[in-house]
């Protein structure tokens, strides 16, 4: 009698440390009635501890095992559902994080925790810089969809990264859930969850879909632009001219179309070359309110006045240009 006692008692405690992931104080069934992001957001606050918040959604911690992400607004459901749909994929698990309950309407997802990761971590866990990553899924991408790279790398490196299982799954579920590669070429999309014991590395952060983008982020604003009248596609802060720029040599780097640099508040959009899905460093030089930018691939961007001219006849002289017989392009 005593043992079948205590095997009821050690059973009990079983289901209870299985229930009891949230803090004792966490009500489940109360957090689901808020009917209000204000509320649901105020009753997380008050029981677990922000891990995170970003425009759309708000990371709370239930346990060392998973988070509570709320979201803020239309943008943050969106990404939400699509986080909710991909996330017990059996053919992608291994590299996304798992979810474990849902709102029935995208509010809110209860997904694994993953701990945060830097560059060097990334590259000891897959023995690839993130960097290198990045540019691979681009590559890999653009002749996926049949089109010219406008850049290159090694190809014994882009052949290693190719064979590696972690990588191209990542890609694989790129194209599957219709993401921007170029979201999965910075480490913050990634973190390491403990599974049977072991650390792994996965995507933790996979809901900005393509759709997702242009309709929660890219419409609102071409809108807020036409609203201030300028043309859509216009660079909020371009510059074309390029007239307030003093001469000389600046850092900064090529993010799609436009050029920024790190020193000056503004950019112009460039008139030929790549798109740039991952954000690259860049050289940029300004001569006479006009600009050309490299970056360490030999991608060139200039504004549309000096393109032509500085391609042909400019070797050097105020700003430093000069041609490199390597490549056939121009170098800092």
């Amino acid at each position: 009698m005593k043992l079948n006692l205590r095997k009821l008692i050690r059973e009990c405690l079983q289901e209870i440390e299985l229930d009891e992931e949230y803090p004792i104080s966490f009500d489940m069934e109360m957090f689901k009635s808020l009917g209000s992001h204000a509320g649901r957001n105020r009753y997380a606050a008050e029981h677990l501890q922000k891990l995170a918040q970003g425009s759309s959604r708000i990371v709370y911690k239930i346990d060392d095992e998973k988070v509570l992400k709320l979201a803020k607004n239309d943008k943050g459901i969106a990404q939400n559902g699509t986080e909710i749909s991909w996330g017990n994929d059996s053919y992608f698990g291994s590299v996304l994080a798992k979810v474990f309950d849902s709102d029935d309407r995208d509010l809110w997802v209860e997904m694994e925790f993953a701990r945060k990761i830097n560059k060097s971590e990334f590259k000891k866990l897959t023995g690839f810089d993130i960097y290198d990553v990045g540019m691979y899924l681009v590559i890999a991408d653009e002749k996926n969809r049949g089109r010219k790279p406008g850049f290159s790398m090694d190809p014994e490196l882009y052949a290693k990264i190719d064979e590696d299982e972690f990588i191209r799954e990542v890609f694989d579920f790129s194209q599957s859930a219709d993401i921007q590669v170029g979201d999965f070429g910075q480490v913050s999309s990634y973190g390491v969850v403990k599974r049977d014991g072991h650390e792994v590395l996965v995507i933790t952060d996979y809901g900005l879909t393509k759709d997702v983008y242009s309709t929660h982020y890219e419409k609102p604003r071409q809108m807020a632009r036409q609203r201030a009248g300028m043309y859509e596609g216009e660079s909020a802060n371009s510059n074309y001219s390029l007239k307030d720029w003093p001469e000389g040599k600046y850092k900064g780097s090529i993010k799609g179309y436009d050029v920024y640099s790190d020193e000056i508040d503004s950019g112009f959009k460039a008139t030929t070359g790549y798109k740039n899905i991952v954000p690259i460093p860049c050289t940029i030089y300004v001569k006479d309110g006009h600009a050309l930018a490299f970056s360490k691939g030999g991608i060139l961007f200039s504004d549309k006045e000096v393109e032509d001219q500085w391609k042909t006849e400019y070797d050097g002289g105020a700003v430093g240009i000069k041609k490199d017989p390597r490549s056939k392009e121009y170098s800092s």
